[in-house]
Order: C-alpha cells, then sequence, then structure tokens
C-alpha cells in the first residue's frame, strides 16, 4: 500500500514494528492487573493490543496521501495544468 503512494516503506515498518509490541507489552499488562490469577486472560488482552495497533496502523497507512511528484507540483500550484 505504502508503494503505491510513493512512500518508503522502511520507517512505516519500523513504526509499525514499534507500536505493535508497545501494545502487546500495554495490553498484558493490563490484563495482569485486571486479572492477576488467569494468565490466559493477560495473553487475551495482549493479543488484543497488538489487532488494536495492526488496525490503527493500517488506517494510518490508508489515510496517507499521494506523494508523487506530480501531486505535489498540483499541492503548492506550481503545476501547468489546466
Amino acid at each position: 500500500m505504502l508503494e503505491s503512494k510513493a512512500h518508503k516503506k522502511a520507517g512505516y515498518i519500523a513504526v509499525f514494528v514499534i507500536t505493535w509490541i508497545a501494545a502487546e507489552v500495554g495490553g498484558s499488562t493490563i490484563g495482569a492487573v485486571l486479572f492477576p490469577e488467569a494468565p490466559i486472560a493477560m495473553y487475551g488482552i495482549a493479543f488484543l493490543g497488538g489487532g488494536a495497533a495492526y488496525f490503527a496502523n493500517y488506517f494510518f497507512a490508508k489515510s496517507l496521501p499521494d506523494s508523487t511528484p506530480a501531486d505535489l507540483l498540483d499541492e503548492f500550484g506550481t503545476s501547468q495544468k489546466q
């Protein structure tokens, strides 16, 4: 999706991995606080956090504008389109 919008994907992959890990760690921490005697619930909430991070990153990437040179020229009003 990022390549079709002419974005370099390396930075976005790093952001995706960091947010995914942070969401799973946060979810497992919340699960451990809410359900200290049920580790399966902790894992379930951690997976829900990871899924939430996936969907947040997906919709973020989907909302990015195209960054082709023609689109940038049009944005700044220097294109000769008529």
